[in-house]
């Protein structure tokens, strides 16, 4: 009898602190996002991107990016939408709730239209490709597995603009690039909300 209550305090001595001990924390290092940013497009200027994006942090600060991104830069007489994707790297400098700095590279193409006659007048159409590389600050907020973030850059930024059309008129190509940059330094901006997994 003895022998047994032994064996079965030493059952609970042993295994007690495995009962006790508290559940590891949840490893939330990767952050599925979608920025609405680009929505500014309508409102004739191009500073951001409508994107859909990944990032994976590691050792509580570095973070890789990759995202898909969608412009629409919307206003008579031009018209613009493009497609293509950035990647990059931020520096966290707390874990969570806490500010950031990175940089961007991404590659776009699409096309534009330049109409002097909105709705049934002549129009001319373009090919768009862009290139970029942008520098960035941001901030952002954590609740559980939720995540808002906000960013806001300025860097280089070449946009190729071209028609096969001899018609075209010169000033369309320069109010079409004017548009998407409408100063010398390509301004970038991000406003996302996503989940941590």
């Amino acid at each position: 009898m003895k022998s047994a209550l032994a064996a079965v305090a030493l059952c609970i001595t042993v295994g007690a602190p495995a009962l006790a001990a508290p559940a590891a924390p949840e490893n939330l290092d990767t952050v599925a996002y979608a920025s609405v940013a680009g929505g500014l497009g309508f409102l004739l200027e191009n500073i951001g991107d409508f994107a859909v994006g990944v990032e994976h942090v590691f050792a509580d600060h570095h973070g890789l990016v990759v995202e898909g991104t969608f412009i629409h830069v919307h206003g008579n007489p031009t018209h613009t939408t493009t497609f293509g994707g950035q990647a990059g790297y931020r520096f966290h400098f707390k874990g969570e709730n806490a500010p950031f700095v990175g940089v961007l590279g991404g590659y776009e193409v699409g096309f534009a239209k330049y109409d002097q006659e909105h709705h049934g007048g002549p129009y001319w159409k373009y090919d768009v490709k862009h290139v970029s590389v942008v520098p960035h600050v941001g901030y952002r907020w954590t609740y559980k597995r939720l995540v808002a973030t906000i960013r806001f850059g300025g860097g280089y930024g070449a946009w190729m603009i071209t028609t096969d059309d001899p018609t075209a008129p010169p000033e369309a190509a320069v109010e079409l690039r004017e548009r998407l940059q409408f100063t010398p330094v390509k301004l970038d901006s991000e406003l996302s909300f996503g989940f941590r997994f």
